[in-house]
């Protein structure tokens, strides 16, 4: 059996068909989860965390706020990070 331009047992081609089924199927999970990536949001922070992080909320996740202060209205653009969002400051909200 010819496979990408190789020849292979028939055992070794349904195995490497097996892994660029399971490649895709993991592909499209994660970019799922990262649909609210490069969006541009409006969020409020809310405190200054610990490590000096200004903290927003998403949709149920943190948003650390680059150079946010607490109190302060901002447009980010999200980056979906591990649990939580990194927001890149497009522009302060004025009240």
């Amino acid at each position: 059996m010819i496979v990408d331009g190789k020849v292979q047992s028939a055992e070794k081609a349904k195995s490497a068909s097996s892994k660029q089924s399971n490649n895709t199927k993991s592909t499209k999970s994660s970019s799922k989860s990262g649909k609210d990536s490069n969006k541009k949001v409006s969020v409020t922070v809310t405190r200054i965390s610990s490590s000096g992080n200004a903290i927003a909320e998403y949709n149920g996740k943190h948003v650390h706020v680059d150079g946010g202060e607490v109190g302060e209205t901002y447009t980010v653009k999200l980056t979906q990070k591990s649990g939580y969002y990194r927001g890149k400051q497009v522009e302060r909200n004025k009240h």
